[in-house]
């Protein structure tokens, strides 16, 4: 390995990631990234959010004023069948079938569905929930006593398959579509910005809900684009050290995550509690850090997901509560059995763990991070005198 090679090419990409950092403070300043779905705290609501606004668009009577236009693209680019009557298309979200039946075979609340006169399109929408017991199963069998022609879509940020536990089958039976947030929905909303009369208004409002999805999906550059064709170009110039890089990209990773979990000792140190229980591994899915306050071993404040499509999260546990209780102050989300306190997700810096959370591990920030809300949460249960 030619380390001259490496150190010169690690050389002249640092100024051009320097010029990138100033390119990007200087568009925060002009106000690029402004989204008001970010500033409501509102990017992973699914049904008021991402059901609601796509219902909207879709709706040849929405307000965005441009009748089936946002539909028609819609079967297009992502149904791929554009045979139907779209004026005649009834949008509706939150669709009731019914109660859930005793053998969860009938009933819910299907996300999103389009109906026509003689077809039908059920979306299920997940953004971070998980799966629920027979629910594509469920819609399916609705759908089947309609009596009409539909199509079943299974909509994720990354078109991932649901589960045997939702659609009661292997998928060698499907009978449901995938499609994502980051491909279909993504090059749809591009090319309904790209209609001839849609207003400005419109026209920005969905590039603000793009830029949302690349969010999500982790889709969001962190170059401009004449910084990241210089990178490319200089990495092609240099390709046998950029390759040697890229090699070891993983060993370094975990050089730093070693570093990771001594930081994680050290927040327990300072916060007097135990480490007593969890799985972190930067490469898993999932991942659980647990933290036990050495006055009240009772309490145990978790870190981590169940599944890699939750997304990192932090809740806190008693020993023998087992249901729902008083949402704590501090908490975002609602309580529910597995985390009967409530729960809050990682501040979106922190949602993808992915390299870039490396710079985070390194100048201590994740650090500084984790243990201001772990001291968030002790805090709140010292002033309550730990009765809760």
């Amino acid at each position: 390995m030619d380390y001259e090679k490496i150190e010169s090419l690690l050389k002249k990409v640092k100024p051009i990631v320097e010029e990138n950092k100033k390119n990007r403070a200087k568009r925060e300043v002009a106000g690029e990234f402004f989204n008001i779905f970010s500033i409501l705290n509102v990017e992973r609501d699914e049904v008021h959010t991402h059901s609601a606004m796509l219902s909207e668009l879709l709706n040849p009577k929405g307000s965005h004023g441009q009748s089936d236009a946002f539909l028609k693209l819609f079967l297009k680019d992502v149904v791929h069948k554009e045979d139907l009557n779209t004026q005649a298309a009834e949008i509706l979200t939150e669709f009731s079938i019914g109660s859930i039946s005793e053998d969860e075979t009938s009933g819910g609340r299907i996300d999103l569905a389009i109906q026509f006169p003689d077809y039908l399109i059920l979306i299920e929408n997940k953004i971070d929930a998980g799966d629920q017991a027979n629910q594509l199963l469920r819609y399916n069998n609705y759908a089947k006593e309609t009596k009409k022609k539909y199509k079943l879509l299974y909509l994720s940020k990354d078109g991932h398959e649901p589960s045997e536990y939702s659609t009661g089958t292997k998928k060698e039976n499907r009978y449901w579509y995938c499609i994502s947030y980051s491909k279909h929905i993504k090059g749809w909303l591009e090319d309904c910005q790209s209609v001839a009369n849609c207003p400005s208004n419109v026209r920005e409002t969905i590039g603000q809900y793009i830029h949302l999805i690349e969010k999500l999906t982790g889709q969001e550059n962190y170059f401009m684009e004449k910084e990241l064709i210089d990178l490319i170009d200089l990495m092609e110039a240099n390709l046998e050290a950029a390759i040697a890089v890229s090699d070891n990209m993983q060993k370094l990773t975990n050089k730093l995550w070693e570093e990771f979990k001594k930081q994680i000792k050290d927040i327990a140190a300072e916060k007097e509690c135990n480490i007593t229980d969890g799985y972190w591994d930067f490469w898993a899915n999932d991942r659980l850090l647990c933290f036990t306050p050495k006055t009240h071993k009772e309490f145990h404040v978790y870190f981590g997901t169940y599944t890699g499509d939750d997304g990192p999260a932090y809740w806190l546990k008693k020993d023998g509560v087992n249901t729902r209780q008083k949402k704590l102050n501090c908490m975002q989300g609602e309580p529910g059995d597995d985390w009967p306190y409530g729960w809050c997700y990682f501040e979106d810096r922190y949602f993808y763990w992915n390299n870039t959370v490396l710079l985070a591990i390194k100048n201590g920030e994740l650090k500084a991070y984790i243990a201001k809300c772990l001291a968030t949460i002790l805090d709140e249960l010292e002033g309550n005198n730990w009765n809760i």
